[in-house]
């Protein structure tokens, strides 16, 4: 759904026009692996039942861009977004305590799954910056587009290894259920990676995905609460009010 509503909007906003410079397409290639890698193992941490670590460890990605940044991309870091990024960070840890606190336990394929979510993030992070400094000119839908079509290519190779899938009609009915919620989660997810793109063009690494993740993580603690019956408690807390009070520093 997210790679027809990518063709749908180049047909209506690019004319049609669905071509590439060359440089584009190892960028989208790279970051449409990143992101088919990243929503598999996201999947199956959650299955495993770290939710927290894993939205924790996606939202840890954002080290991976600002060292980017920083080493590629020539930006600079202040003492302000130096502190939010600390910040960020022991945000972190609060949620891992809370992640504890709740029961959960990790297992050596825990920790497998949450490092490949945190570095398959950060690596789909950073080709959006890479693609507005290469190609500024071509739009986010070029990149948003073809990502997301790799991405979908990948998903269905996946898809061969899977275990045997329930008989035809009760898959139909039930994915028939959930079609709304798809949707919406298509046309969420589409708006992110394009507004994200879009937004690298304008701001540093050091800034934008530290924000965003963070901000990404405080969402996540909140959807625990409210989605999945999980309390807050002391550690939660300071980690949400850690993360709010490292975006003010940010953009300061």
């Amino acid at each position: 759904l997210c790679a027809v509503i990518g063709a749908l909007l180049i047909l209506l906003t690019q004319k049609g026009d669905f071509s590439l410079p060359a440089a584009g397409w190892g960028i989208c290639l790279v970051a449409g692996v990143a992101i088919g890698v990243n929503y598999i193992v996201w999947v199956l941490a959650l299955k495993s039942g770290v939710y927290l670590f894993a939205s924790a460890a996606n939202s840890a990605g954002f080290i991976v861009a600002v060292l980017c940044g920083l080493l590629f991309f020539e930006e600079q870091l202040t003492l302000l977004k130096g502190l939010a990024i600390v910040l960020i960070l022991v945000a972190m840890l609060f949620m891992g305590r809370y992640q504890k606190d709740t029961g959960g336990k990790t297992k050596p394929v825990h920790l497998l799954l949450l490092f490949l979510v945190f570095l398959s993030g950060g690596i789909s992070s950073v080709t959006q910056k890479w693609f507005t400094r290469t190609l500024p000119e071509v739009s986010a839908h070029s990149y948003t587009f073809y990502s997301l079509a790799i991405s979908v290519a990948l998903l269905l190779i996946f898809t061969f290894f899977l275990p045997k899938r329930p008989p035809a009609q009760a898959r139909v009915k039930s994915v028939k259920g959930l079609l709304p919620w798809i949707a919406v989660m298509a046309g969420c997810f589409y708006g992110v990676t394009y507004f994200q793109t879009g937004a690298s063009a304008m701001l540093d690494a050091v800034v934008m995905y530290p924000v965003y993740n963070g901000a990404l993580l405080a969402a996540g603690s909140i959807m625990a609460w409210v989605c999945f019956s999980e309390k807050p408690n002391r550690n939660s807390i300071i980690g949400v009010l850690l993360v709010f009070a490292a975006v003010v520093l940010a953009g300061l």
